[in-house]
């Protein structure tokens, strides 16, 4: 599923149930789309990240909009590391990612 359309988020966090995982691209979101889901009224945002924080998975790719993406304080947030947008990198120190199965 691809949602361009900020109204189009889920407002809940249960909405993202379907999701096995969300990827955020900022180079291909407009800036209207990225200042509603970082701006004031969070309800979306917060539903984003209620599902993260109960386990969904989230990447987000800044691209091209690196610098943007710095000035958005919600989304440094969800990030594991800083943006730097002013020596951009094509590859990242690791960090740890948690892999969790049930198998049964």
């Amino acid at each position: 599923a691809h949602i361009s359309e900020f109204a189009k988020l889920p407002d809940h966090w249960t909405g993202y149930d379907g999701a096995d995982l969300v990827v955020l691209c900022t180079a291909t979101a407009t800036d209207d789309f990225l200042n509603r889901l970082f701006g004031p009224d969070a309800k979306r945002r917060d539903a984003l990240v209620e599902w993260v924080r109960r386990g969904g998975r989230l990447v987000v790719s800044v691209g091209e909009k690196a610098q943007r993406a710095t000035e958005l304080a919600p989304l440094q947030d969800l990030l594991p590391f800083a943006v730097n947008s002013k020596n951009p990198q094509r590859a990242v120190p690791s960090f740890p990612l948690q892999w969790a199965a049930d198998f049964e």
